[in-house]
């Protein structure tokens, strides 16, 4: 993924946030994708002028971490499996979701796998096992 970016900045017109800021410019970060005819995405950012391009584009890009991320729990650890009917049940859902996916980032970092565990073998036997609320379970 690479790209070029430039900056200008801007007033915007009918801007209901101006009354809240010191400086009624806004910064217009705009990204111009290798191999497109025109620039592709545009944001409106009320940083300070100073604020380096570099930096922008680590925000402006922050959103994709973010979604990948929230796909892996969902994939990997299950976040969207809750069957629970309270917000007590969820809470716990998530919390233990999320601790064993700091738990995934940091053995990924280390370069290791999880415990050296093999989840292949780990898998429950479907032959055996009969899902809650199945016709089978009746």
């Amino acid at each position: 993924m690479t790209a070029r970016f430039a900056t200008l900045r801007v007033l915007v017109p009918s801007d209901e946030g101006a009354a809240f800021r010191t400086d009624p410019k806004l910064t217009l970060p705009i990204e111009w994708a290798d191999g497109a005819s025109a620039p592709g995405k545009f944001w409106l950012v009320n940083l300070p002028e100073q604020t380096p391009v570099k930096h922008l584009v680590v925000l402006a890009h922050i959103r994709w971490r973010i979604e990948r991320d929230y796909e892996d729990l969902k994939q990997e650890l299950g976040l969207d499996h809750c069957e629970g009917r309270g917000q007590v049940g969820w809470n716990h859902h998530v919390s233990v979701r999320m601790a064993a996916f700091a738990f995934l980032l940091r053995e990924r970092a280390l370069g290791s796998s999880p415990c050296g565990a093999d989840f292949q073998r780990l898998r429950p036997n479907t032959r055996t096992v009969r899902p809650r609320g199945s016709a089978a379970a009746a």
